[in-house]
């Protein structure tokens, strides 16, 4: 999978797996040779969503990009 930079992807709750409504929406914000940085959806009211980063290993087994 080629990632790239400003696309939303859908990452799945390994928490629970059975409620897909739980699933997390990111947008990649940075990228390096190990590490893929992302921000989730802000909730109502907020001006940013939460930074998180994942190995890039994972984030490319685990994400779908979001259909537009």
């Amino acid at each position: 999978m080629n990632i790239q930079i400003g696309t939303w992807y859908i990452l799945p709750n390994t928490l629970r797996p059975e409620d897909r409504s739980l699933d997390y929406r990111g947008m990649v914000t940075a990228m390096d040779r190990k590490t893929v940085h992302f921000e989730t959806k802000p909730a109502p009211g907020w001006a940013r969503g939460t930074p998180l980063s994942l190995p890039r290993a994972a984030f490319i087994k685990q994400a779908t990009p979001v259909k537009a």
